[in-house]
């Protein structure tokens, strides 16, 4: 399990801390160089079987989403930057990554705009990496608002 934390209360910067379920150990897993004192949001998960950072940043007009994969679990050295998008038409608040299509080649996002924008229906999009082309998708019935949580189902028990 992992989220965000404050190193300290003074200091205001946040660190990604770690609980592993099975050793019953804490850990601070270091973030990728990157300004954290600029992003807005970020969203912590898995995709592809990798940790998985995104940081919604910028200034309204220009906002940039950036999506790191941690490829060697622990290693800060091994972030590595798999998408940054700079959509301007978009205003997210919230960018969440939840799959790879299976040739790997596009990403599926949840784009969510709590925050700023009560006429935008939160939506589903997919991410071309290559053309870094955004194509919709269409499910019908859709609340204008909602959140994904994803999970993995396991037969061992939790005491």
């Amino acid at each position: 399990m992992h989220w965000m934390a404050f190193k300290s209360p003074q200091s205001g910067k946040e660190n990604l801390a770690g609980f592993d379920l099975a050793s019953e150990e804490f850990r601070s897993v270091e973030l990728p160089d990157f300004c954290l004192d600029e992003p807005f949001w970020f969203g912590i998960g898995t995709m592809g079987g990798y940790l998985c950072l995104s940081a919604v940043h910028g200034e309204l007009g220009d906002i940039v989403a950036d999506v790191w994969i941690m490829k060697e679990y622990g290693v800060k050295e091994s972030w590595s930057k798999l998408i940054s998008w700079n959509q301007p038409h978009y205003i997210p608040s919230v960018v969440v990554p939840l799959a790879f299509s299976k040739n790997g080649k596009k990403v599926l996002f949840n784009i969510g705009y709590q925050w700023f924008s009560f006429d935008e229906r939160d939506r589903f999009v997919w991410y071309d990496v290559g053309s870094e082309r955004v194509e919709h998708v269409e499910i019908k019935g859709l609340p204008s608002s909602f959140d994904v949580h994803l999970y993995v189902e396991s037969l061992v028990t939790l005491n």
